[in-house]
């Protein structure tokens, strides 16, 4: 009696679990998101003011303690940084840095990083607003969706625990 009542309540309780962990991950990659458009924002006082160059800004971005920064600590710690365009080195250090962000982001931050180097300084300052402002729309999508998705995970983690307590038992 008690073994099924105990086992019950440890079905429910991991399966709940495995809801609240993905409202969990749903919540940091919205916290990643908004530290990547502060990130972006310096990119753009650093470039726009102190005219810093890309090794340096990565260094300089790379001293936050966030995934942020230490996605930016990978692409300045890159052996041979001289070609900015290295195939795969954005979503190589993304991977390492533990970012979650959407494909969307992903990508703008890839086209960003990739035309460093190629354009001079206004045509920087030009992709780094078209990659913020793509960004920024991804954020704000992710924001409207944040609490109904991560009520709705946790829920349904909950609902699928007792699911299978009832088929169980």
């Amino acid at each position: 009696m008690y073994g099924k009542l105990i086992g019950a309540l440890i079905i429910v309780c991991s399966s709940a679990w495995v809801g609240v962990d993905a409202a969990r991950k749903l919540n940091r990659s919205a916290a990643q998101m908004r530290a990547l458009q502060s990130a972006l924002a310096k990119m753009d006082c650093e470039i726009r003011y102190a005219k810093t160059p890309y090794i340096k800004l990565c260094r300089l971005l790379g001293q936050e303690t966030d995934e942020v920064g230490l996605f930016f600590r990978e692409l300045s710690e890159q052996p041979g940084r001289g070609d900015y365009r290295c195939e795969g080195l954005t979503r190589s250090a993304a991977k390492k840095a533990k970012l979650n962000l959407p494909s969307g982001a992903l990508h703008a931050l890839e086209e960003l990083l990739d035309g460093f180097g190629r354009y001079d300084e206004e045509g920087q300052l030009k992709l780094l607003r078209l990659a913020s402002g793509r960004i920024e729309v991804e954020s704000s999508r992710m924001e409207q969706d944040l609490a109904s998705k991560s009520r709705m995970y946790r829920l349904l983690g909950a609902c699928a625990g007792i699911a299978l307590m009832i088929l169980v038992i």
